[in-house]
């Protein structure tokens, strides 16, 4: 036969087309099409043999991944072929096409979602690595034995993959290392499926029809299925009939949940076994020969993660923080992609980007083992592994789209399970690295078997060795504590000498007498804390710009409005940054929200969504419905008592339920205060708690965010972390219970998990979550603070009010409500709004930002990592810009162009992209106040206008009202 050399292209012979070179080359199946897509511009037309249905389309192109994957997606199912070829999975998610196929992803969806299901699957996880796991490798250790580390990773994921599914442990990994049938059956299936792939149709159909070669594995294992399956279901079932097990416990198994739906849909064993094997046991050859790779990881793993005993497990979030371990895991899922081959088949002709044309009888296969070693996608350096072209200079995670890392597949299809696997991986590989080294044993071969599953052909034999670990207790306590004093002397006296020499060499703003050592100015600060940085700003002689040092970061206060025009006009890229803290990395989500991430194309990403689905007018409009169904709501409250004259009310409750109804109603749809309210009291009033504790908590930051030591002696970050599991499974709560709705409804949850079903690979439920947890936080204190000290200043400026009366009734009337459109012919009403955001910010401080690159602001060097603090508070009551900046008066805006000069929303990239929402709330919310209501103070006394440590009124206000007429239009006609 003849053979062209490798980097050829296979020689197109006559009736057997191209199918003779490509089984010459089945050895090296993976390395041979990858040269071949090289050299042909990323897609390669295969062509088989005229009378076996091969033609194959094999392609790595991006833009026709994306095409066909997410684009067109509806014109590329798995389809028939790929049915046949896979019949082994019966009807499952992994096979189904259509409808089928939406109700099974909606399905699983919501079951791996649900924070029950994820606990459960990382106990099963964390319970096989100390029990399974650790014992091994310690006897193998202790033996100086050769382990087959592919063969342990496989037992490892079938166990646990198998309890999760049927609740029940085969105990395939333990010292015994004893054969399952099952795992074995699942081996011989993989083997087969795959020379389905390359044999002609009418070949493998007729070896199975007569009892030969793999298609007699194939079926030997399609019985074994069959039966382990039956007597698990059957000894699931029998159980929950006679009440052995309780169906409704936290550890109900995924066995257990498709009892309830199905049992046909029962075949999820070999994808979560074996890809996940697969790709652990390439992670570590790699690391084996990228030593240096490893010391990285090991290096993060003891820096970030806190010291525990050696049955500890570590939690998804603080997993999540090691960046570089989450980089090298998808380096290795780059190289060696746990499936190496996908295949699509178009239901109508189609012409993809690359130009080739397809048609109903082409098949169309993905080389995700190529697509990883593209040099025109990843660069020069795509065959090496480089855990760094996974992030960014910041130290962030770099999104890489789906369509050019393919691992977890992509657009709609994309895996339920990557969180899963990713958190399983990341488990294993933390204990191993801590606390094993890996050495492979001389002269073993490593290469890949052309499979489904990309698996080494020859294992990964290793010879395994324990790490020693340091332990404290081995010093003895008054010399470690001597050494750390004395330690710390030592820095302390550095450090001083070190600023001052950098000091020296910078043009710096002024700073405020009384730094001390280790903790600088930190003490300073006293709540509320924008007067306290006023009063700081003053005793400099009303320095607009000054320095403060706390712990071991430098903060800026900026109290001018010119200079805080400066710092979001002309540098407002370089400090479009924001510092992290505690708070942000615990309850949002890693610091990757909207208002806590750091500038970058996440940011950007975040920013664009909230712009169009959450914030834009067409959006805002749409729910404009609910905003004046609250408004009555609100109306008819006030009005029970007050019909027939004065009655005394407390506003702040009143407003905060207004605020909490509207916004959770907007979000899911959800009332929880007043009359038909969805939720019991008592789920309101746990909302109203976690509400509270999320805004007590917040800030710019807490002690310990700059004087890291003080976390061990302090409760501050042990509260947060349980606060953050509180929100975390009250947003869950939310998502899961729209998913699991069958009529998609007009929330915006609604519109985000819609985008989550096309794009599932970025609208992750963390995104989703991330996207609600701001608006939620932020809307309720802005608003409900705002509607407060506009009534408390109405109320002790009873002028103003009556002025915003006439006004009211002389363009609106008495027959109707104020309706939003209305806020543009009511400008009094709109002074008397912009007043309340001069004297009373709802965030009196911005968000903390920090600058990435040097930059001077009034003169004065601003050095990179610096906090820029703008006091907002401070900047509205500047007697520079504004006349009487104490006195309340509406009449100030009436000048044009004066609410230019306010920034309670923030300025720049940066500004709080909820304003416009604000801006409608507030305005129907206080109109509707004014017109349908008579107000009085309680006594002859002014109402109080002192300030909490908070931004709101020291005291809950009290107000007397009566109805006016209007409203009884208003009950009426409702």
């Amino acid at each position: 036969m003849y053979q062209k050399p490798h980097r050829s292209f296979p020689t197109k012979w006559p009736f057997l087309g191209m199918l003779p070179g490509l089984l010459v080359e089945i050895p090296r199946v993976y390395d041979y099409i990858t040269e071949v897509l090289e050299a042909s511009n990323l897609t390669f037309p295969f062509k088989g043999p005229c009378f076996g249905g091969l033609d194959m389309l094999i392609t790595v192109d991006p833009a026709n991944i994306h095409h066909i994957m997410s684009s067109n997606f509806t014109n590329y199912p798995k389809g028939s072929e790929f049915k046949k070829i896979f019949d082994v999975l019966g009807d499952g998610i992994f096979n189904a096409d259509s409808d089928l196929w939406k109700d099974l992803r909606k399905s699983a969806q919501s079951m791996m979602s649900h924070q029950e299901f994820q606990r459960f699957t990382l106990r099963t996880s964390m319970s096989k690595l100390e029990k399974g796991l650790v014992p091994l490798l310690d006897h193998v250790a202790e033996k100086k034995l050769v382990v087959d580390l592919q063969d342990v990773f496989q037992r490892f994921t079938f166990d646990t993959t198998f309890v999760l599914a049927t609740g029940i442990d085969p105990g395939c990994l333990s010292v015994e290392m004893p054969e399952i049938e099952f795992a074995k059956a699942l081996d011989e299936a993989e083997e087969a499926v795959f020379f389905r792939h390359v044999k002609p149709e009418m070949v493998w159909k007729m070896q199975r029809l007569i009892g030969f070669g793999d298609e007699l594995k194939l079926k030997r294992a399609h019985s074994t299925f069959d039966r382990v399956c039956s007597k698990c279901i059957n000894t699931k079932r029998d159980e929950t009939t006679r009440g052995i097990i309780d169906i409704d416990s936290s550890s109900k198994d995924l066995l257990m949940s498709y009892l309830d739906v199905d049992t046909t849909k029962y075949k999820l064993l070999n994808p979560s076994r074996d890809t996940t094997g697969s790709a652990l046991t390439w992670f570590f050859w790699l690391l084996s020969k990228n030593p240096q790779a490893a010391t990285k990881i090991r290096q993060e793993i003891n820096t970030i993660l806190p010291p525990r005993t050696d049955n500890d497990s570590f939690h998804p979030q603080e997993l999540n923080k090691l960046v570089y371990l989450h980089g090298a895991l998808y380096e290795a899922l780059r190289l060696y992609p746990p499936v190496p081959f996908q295949h699509k088949s178009p239901t109508k002709p189609d012409v993809v980007p690359s130009g080739h044309r397809v048609d109903v009888s082409s098949k169309i296969v993905f080389c995700l083992y190529s697509l990883g070693r593209m040099k025109s996608v990843w660069g020069e350096d795509a065959s090496e592994f480089k855990p760094e072209r996974w992030i960014s200079e910041s130290g962030r995670l770099i999104h890489v789209p789906s369509f050019k890392f393919l691992s977890f597949n992509a657009g709609p299809r994309t895996c339920l399970g990557k969180e899963v696997a990713m958190t399983q991986m990341k488990s294993v590989a933390v204990k191993i690295i801590q606390n094993y080294d890996m050495k492979v044993v001389e002269g073993h071969k490593i290469e890949p078997v052309p499979s489904v599953i990309l698996h080494m052909k020859h294992g990964l034999k290793v010879l395994v060795t324990k790490r020693l670990r340091n332990h404290l207790s081995a010093i003895n306590l008054m010399d470690y504590f001597l050494l750390i004093v004395s330690f710390l002397i030592f820095v302390i006296f550095s450090l001083k000498h070190l600023v001052g020499i950098w000091q020296s060499k910078h043009n710096l703003p002024p700073t405020p007498a009384g730094s001390l050592p280790v903790i600088g100015h930190l003490h300073l600060l006293k709540p509320p804390l924008h007067r306290t940085l006023h009063s700081l700003s003053q005793s400099l002689g009303g320095a607009p710009i000054f320095r403060l040092h706390l712990g071991n970061r430098v903060a800026f206060v900026v109290s001018s409005f010119s200079l805080a025009e400066e710092c979001f006009t002309k540098n407002d890229i370089v400090l479009a940054d924001r510092p992290k803290f505690t708070f942000g990395r615990l309850v949002e989500y890693n610091c990757t929200t909207m208002a806590t991430t750091s500038y970058g194309d996440h940011w950007r990403n975040l920013r664009r969504i909230g712009a169009i689905e959450i914030f834009s007018s067409h959006r805002l409009d749409s729910f404009l419905s609910i905003r004046k169904d609250e408004i009555r709501h609100l109306v008819s409250c006030l009005s029970k008592n007050s019909l027939d004259g004065f009655a005394k009310v407390e506003l702040r409750s009143l407003f905060g339920n207004f605020n909490i109804n509207n916004i959770l109603r907007m979000i899911a749809g959800k009332r929880f205060y007043g009359d038909g309210a969805e939720q019991d009291e008592d789920d309101a009033k746990r909302v109203r708690q976690l509400l509270d504790e999320a805004v007590s908590s917040a800030g710019v930051g807490h002690a310990s965010d700059y004087v890291p030591f003080l976390r061990w002696v302090t409760s501050y970050e042990k509260g947060v972390k349980k606060l953050a599991v509180r929100v975390d499974e009250f947003l869950q709560g939310l998502v899961d219970e729209k998913r699991a709705q069958k009529e998609k409804g007009n929330t915006m949850i609604d519109h985000l998990l819609s985008l989550q079903e096309t794009q599932p690979d970025y609208y992750t439920d963390i995104t989703v979550k991330g996207l609600i947890v701001v608006m939620i936080f932020a809307g309720n204190v802005t608003l409900t603070r705002t509607l407060e000290w506009a009534m408390l200043n109405l109320l002790n400026h009873p002028e103003v009010l009556k002025k915003a009366r006439i006004e009211i009734d002389t363009k609106i009337g008495l027959d109707r409500l104020v309706d939003e459109p209305d806020a543009k012919n009511l400008p009094y009403l709109q002074c008397i709004i912009s007043e309340i955001f001069r004297l009373y910010p709802a965030a009196p401080l911005l968000a903390p930002h920090r600058a990435t690159d040097d930059c001077t602001v009034g003169g004065y060097d601003f050095p990179r990592g610096t906090t820029l603090i703008a006091n907002v508070w401070a900047i509205h009551r500047d007697p520079s810009i504004w006349e009487e900046p104490e006195k309340f008066k509406p009449e100030r805006f009436e000048k044009k162009g004066e609410d230019q000069k306010l920034m309670p929303f923030g300025m720049g990239r940066r500004a709080c992209p909820g304003s416009g929402l604000a801006q409608r709330v507030v305005s129907l919310a206080l109109g509707s106040l004014i017109q349908c209501f008579e107000w009085e103070r309680v006594g002859e006394e002014y109402v109080d206008i002192s300030e909490a440590t908070t931004m709101r009124p020291a005291t809950p206000l009290l107000a007397m009202c009566r109805a006016r007429p209007i409203v009884h239009t208003i009950l009426t006609s409702q």
